[in-house]
């Protein structure tokens, strides 16, 4: 009986995910030059469940690893990248973003790391995107008045102007005070 020659080592086999634009080529010569077989490729801007397309693709063809440039590739925000990438380490395939050489599986210690710090990069920015949306006054906040001195004050029958100099306020704030403490406007002088 002969010798049973050694089975050399299988290419492990990928599917490349591009942006809209990205030449093929560039990405399937990297994948030459690491030893990766390339199965197909699919467009993000193809895709209109990203990454459903991709996730098909891997499926039909045997291939554990997606090759793609950046994550950005992977969608155009931060959280669809996300969302896109966790469903991608959810069916058990690698991605290897090539601009780092980084290879990086949702079973790892570098995969979930980075998952964690999608999410709270997700998080962050959803905090801050909240931060933004809320209203916001125009001006310095209202200066806070001693109710009993604006009272006294008017008492004793100073104009607007006179009560907002003793009380080192603007006009208006004086007359926006005096509205809150009585009913109708006040009737002062005119000041």
């Amino acid at each position: 009986m002969a010798p049973h020659a050694p089975e050399e080592p299988r290419s492990p086999l990928a599917v490349l995910y591009l942006r809209d634009g990205e030449p093929e080529r560039d990405l399937r010569t990297w994948a030459e030059e690491h030893g990766y077989v390339v199965v197909g490729s699919v467009s993000a801007s193809e895709d209109p469940d990203p990454p459903s397309l991709l996730l098909d693709l891997c499926g039909r063809s045997g291939a554990g690893t997606v090759l793609v440039r950046d994550l950005q590739t992977l969608g155009p925000s931060l959280q669809s990248s996300y969302e896109a990438l966790r469903r991608i380490y959810g069916s058990g395939i690698s991605v290897v973003f090539v601009d780092r050489g980084l290879r990086v599986d949702g079973r790892t210690a570098l995969g979930r790391l980075l998952m964690e710090a999608l999410s709270m990069a997700v998080g962050l920015a959803a905090s801050q995107q909240a931060d933004r949306q809320l209203p916001r006054r125009a001006g310095r906040p209202p200066r806070a008045l001693d109710e009993s001195e604006l009272r006294r004050l008017r008492d004793m029958g100073l104009s607007v102007r006179a009560i907002a100099r003793e009380l080192d306020v603007s006009k208006s704030t004086v007359w926006r005070k005096l509205k809150e403490l009585e009913a109708g406007p006040p009737e002062i002088g005119k000041g």
